[in-house]
């Protein structure tokens, strides 16, 4: 997604919400409803309505609300705090409500910012992100490796010469791709299948280690897909992944999770909360990483059965190739 489509997505949301009958100038709808500006808000207008100006004046000073209406103030013109609290000392109830309604859209737009601050980092950074998903998977020499969702071939340069891959994706105009790339950076350690990850069709314990970037968020099943990637991978191999997960802070966590229904239909979720997903399917994080300053990618490192020591899956993995044959 462009900055541009991030932007008008976003702003599209926002109007939604101002449109909405009887919730006008709510912020309930935009941050958590027990968050404290959000309490303080409804306060001032419960009590404006009762004509408590004195109550809702004390309202605006040292309280979660009062500190974000000086720091809406600081962002940019106007000086919304100024004009609230201006409304307020002159007992103006219409007046009180259409500055509110004004700090209202100043939050707004720095959701707007933020989230497509969020776009534009992912997009620019992901062969970074990428390398630093491959150092987590630590791989020895002759390891195999499967990446699901390899897509077209993004992180093929980026493995060592000395270990197998397998890669599988769903779209095989996609795997063309990456077959072609494998020709133009001399990779001969490399299979590529079509293959549904939700559907993995490997026998257990198959792999040293998994590798899944950019696509837990984008399958339909994302705990199914996650499953099929602890079963094929052998006990003491890393399960590393890189996604967008739900933001940790709740104002932004909230937009996700009212653009979520859209982005579904775009193809991937914004919505996804790592810890509970990770607690379905019976993993425990040993790494996480934030991989970005807005902490809506994370990097996480997860280990199969983690008292399972390297010799033994090693043994473990030439007995099963044994088996199996080649994937």
């Amino acid at each position: 997604m462009t900055r541009r489509c991030a932007r008008a997505l976003l702003i599209a949301v926002a109007l939604a919400v101002l449109a909405a009958p009887g919730s006008a100038h709510h912020l309930g709808l935009i941050v958590p409803p027990d968050d404290d500006v959000t309490l303080g808000y409804k306060r001032i207008r419960s009590v404006i309505k009762e004509g408590r100006f004195d109550l809702a004046a004390r309202e605006c000073g040292a309280t979660p609300l009062g500190r974000r209406l000086d720091e809406a103030s600081r962002q940019a013109p106007p000086d919304v705090g100024s004009e609230v609290r201006a409304a307020i000392a002159r007992r103006d109830a219409p007046g009180t409500e259409l500055a509110l309604a004004r700090f209202f859209l100043v939050i707004v737009r720095g959701l707007v910012s933020e989230a497509v601050s969020r776009v534009q980092d992912a997009a620019l950074t992901e062969r970074v992100k990428a390398d630093q998903a491959l150092k987590l998977l630590a791989p020895r020499p002759n390891d195999h490796i499967l990446e699901v969702g390899i897509g077209t071939g993004l992180n093929l340069p980026l493995y060592p010469r000395n270990v197998k891959i397998t890669g599988v994706d769903l779209s095989e105009p996609m795997l063309r791709k990456a077959e072609e790339k494998l020709g133009e950076i001399g990779l001969t350690n490399v299979a590529l299948r079509v293959m549904d990850a939700q559907n993995l069709l490997f026998p257990d314990n198959s792999f040293d280690h998994v590798l899944a970037t950019y696509t837990i968020s984008a399958v339909p099943d994302p705990v199914r897909t996650l499953l099929e990637i602890k079963r094929v991978c052998r006990p003491g191999g890393n399960i590393v992944i890189l996604n967008h997960f739900k933001s940790d802070n709740p104002v932004v966590g909230t937009v996700e999770e009212m653009i979520a229904p859209v982005c579904v239909k775009l193809g991937w979720k914004t919505n996804l909360k790592l810890k509970p997903l990770l607690e379905r399917v019976g993993l425990q994080s040993e790494q996480i990483h934030r991989v970005n300053l807005l902490n809506g990618w994370r990097l996480v490192r997860c280990v199969k059965n983690p008292g399972a020591s390297p010799e033994g899956r090693r043994d473990n993995g030439a007995e099963g190739r044994r088996q199996n044959g080649a994937h």
